[in-house]
Order: C-alpha cells, then structure tokens, then sequence
C-alpha cells in the first residue's frame, strides 16, 4: 500500500531486499514516515480495537515493530504477542537493531528463571518503568496471565490472529472428583452446559491449581482448565453426554479405550479491554474465526492505518492462478474415519489410503509438494513416490 509520507516503504516495494538490509538503512537514516503516521494515529484514538489485514510476506511484523518503536520514542508501552516462541527471539533480536536507546525485552521459557515465564512477566509489569519500551511475548504466555498489571498503559500487538475456540482433553476414569466437585454446569439446551466454580472454596482451589507454585504434578493437570474457569473473559462448556458418562463412571467407548472428559473454551472480546489499544494481525482477517463470532458480539474492528501503511503489498498477486481441490467427507474428516477400512477390489484398505491415492490420481505425473501430519508421512512416501 503506497504511502503519502517522503516514502521509505514505496523506496523499497517490489525490489529484492532483505528485512536486515532496510532494519539497517533505517536505523542509519532520519526516516520521517513513521514518526507522522504515529502522529496521526494518536490524533484519532477514539478507536480501541484494530486490525491489520495482509497476507504472508506483507511484513506485517516488520511494519509493527517499527511502529511500537517509534511510539516507544515518545514515551508510549507496547507489547507483541507472537505465535511462537522462535518468532519472539528472531524479532527481539531484529527491534534491538533498531531500538537505539529504547527499551526491548522478551519473555519465554529459554530466557526465563526456572521456566517461570508468567511469573517474571506479571512480577516485571508490576513495577513499571517511566519509559516507552517495547516487549515480546508469546500468545500462549500473554492469554495465560491472570492478570495484566497497569494494562491500561499498553498497546497490544497480536501477531497473527490468536485462537478464540480450544479445547482441554483429560482423562479422568477415577479422579475425575478433582475437578467435577469444585464445579458446577447450567444447561443452555439439550446437549451443551456452560460450567463455573461452584463456589468460593472451589474458587480458592481451583486458584491452587492455576497458580501451581509448587510446581506439584497433580495441579499441573488441571492447570488450565481452571485458569479458563476463573478467568472472566472466557466462557468454558461441556456436552451433556460427555460430563454425564464422566461423572457416572462410564468412561470406556465399545472398544475399551477411556472416554477423555471435554472442555470447550471460548475466548470473549472483553479480554482486550483494558488495554490502551489492541491490534490483531493476519492475513484475511474478516474471514477469520476471532472475526465471525466477535461480531456477534457487536465487536466493532478499525484498519490500524499506520502498521497498514508500512506493508510491502496488501494482496497477494497472481490469485487467480490458485485452484483448491477439497476432497469431501460427509462426516468430516477426522483419525477415526482416515482408519477405517474398507474392500477395493477384494484388497482391504483404509479411507486414508484411498484420499492419498486420490491425490495421487488428481496431480497424475505433475510435481508436486505435499504436507502431512507425522503419522502418515511414511505411508504418504510410499505412496507418492
């Protein structure tokens, strides 16, 4: 997207140079563009909630770092959440080249005391500094806080657009009392209920297992359920049928294997709201799931102008050469289905063997790339070769 300011970025559009090259021209020069989209940002800051829409490549991050820099330089507190751990060092890394005298500082399991990650966090956003400074963290470590300190001194930066659905699995055929007597479930129709803490006891417990200081092996279980559970930005469900079979003790399916006991969580937009400003990036992020059910909600998003501005490009080009082929499975495809068999030609096969020799028919002699999960990587060899 070009830009209306001296055009550091439109400098660079289109030409094949490196992250590193243009991260050392504008450390090295008086660059203007983002100081003024930074102004003109602050300038109209009715808006809490905004996005960035850009597909991969876009230098989505790079434009953000530079942003959160720059708003560092005027005193402002930004945090980026990033999908991973490796993307968070590669970019501490990267806005310490940039940064000058600005504070950067990251936070994860390979620089944190004995892998206390949210405990030095919360510990360091207690006493906060009279500074802009510019921190990094991952999306698991950011939403698995119980509490972000002075929150309302931050902008937040989401870098990739974060799960709001999830699920926890535990198996439970004999202890499942841990955790279903601190609880309580209010049906909202016939196969779904909506669980909370019973009540303050439970509270106090299900704190124990979220906090876990005692690194104890038995919490650690039930240490994210119950921080969804005491956690007032999200909502945690179970099927009816599932609990049930739980709580009565029928755990086992028709061929002996223990039925986990599920919990559905779902992420609530008011998990932004006390954060100066929140950003959430991704490519086509009005078709994202975060996007669909937070407008239910009445979630209002607004483009984030000055990280938008900073873009190589906005859309992806030549589009319309990309065809996509679904192979349809009427009851969804899942692990169950891919091991069932069946008989081709007196031959008994497995429904995974017959998609991948459908692909195989699909590309005939073409080349082609591919990318399967673990388990099926050398069944895909033989297959594909």
């Amino acid at each position: 997207m070009p830009s209306d300011h001296g055009s550091f970025f439109e400098h660079h559009q289109g030409k094949p140079i490196s992250v590193l090259d243009i991260m050392l021209e504008y450390r090295d020069s008086q660059v203007t563009d983002v100081k003024n989209i930074v102004q003109e940002l602050n300038e109209d800051l009715n808006h809490h909630l905004f996005y960035v829409d850009a597909p991969v490549s876009a230098r989505k991050t790079f434009s953000a770092v530079l942003y959160a820099l720059e708003q560092a330089r005027s005193g402002r507190k930004t945090v980026i959440a990033q999908p991973s751990v490796a993307c968070v060092k590669e970019w501490f890394l990267k806005a310490n080249m940039l940064a000058g005298n600005i504070p950067v500082k990251q936070f994860h399991q390979e620089c944190c005391a004995e892998n206390d990650v949210r405990g030095e966090l919360m510990r360091y956003l207690k006493q906060p500094s009279k500074v802009g400074e510019v921190i990094l963290v991952t999306q698991q470590c950011l939403f698995g806080l119980m509490h972000f300190h002075h929150a309302s001194d931050w902008d937040l930066i989401v870098d990739e657009i974060p799960s709001v659905d999830d699920k926890i699995e535990i198996k439970l055929p004999k202890h499942f009392p841990m955790i279903t007597d601190l609880i309580e479930v209010k049906s909202t129709g016939a196969e779904t209920s909506v669980v909370q803490a019973k009540d303050q006891a439970s509270e106090s417990i299900l704190k124990g297992y979220a906090e876990n200081t005692g690194d104890d092996a038995v919490a650690n279980v039930f240490q994210e359920i119950a921080r969804s559970l005491l956690s007032k930005h999200h909502v945690v469900e179970v099927h009816n049928q599932n609990y049930h079979r739980t709580i009565e003790g029928d755990t086992k399916d028709k061929n002996g294997e223990t039925i986990p006991l599920v919990f559905f969580i779902r992420m609530m937009p008011t998990i932004f709201d006390e954060f100066r400003t929140t950003t959430i990036m991704g490519a086509v992020f009005n078709y994202s799931l975060l996007s669909q059910l937070w407008t239910n909600e009445l979630v209002e998003f607004t483009e984030h102008k000055g990280i938008t501005r900073g873009l190589s490009f906005s859309e992806a080009e030549n589009g319309n050469r990309l065809v996509i082929k679904v192979l349809n499975a009427e009851e969804g495809y899942s692990k169950t289905l891919g091991r069932k068999e069946q008989i081709i030609d007196g031959e008994v096969v497995t429904n995974k063997e017959v998609m991948l020799n459908a692909i195989k028919y699909e590309f005939g002699d073409e080349p082609f790339a591919y990318l399967v999960n673990k388990d099926t990587e050398k069944l895909a060899k033989s297959i594909f070769k």
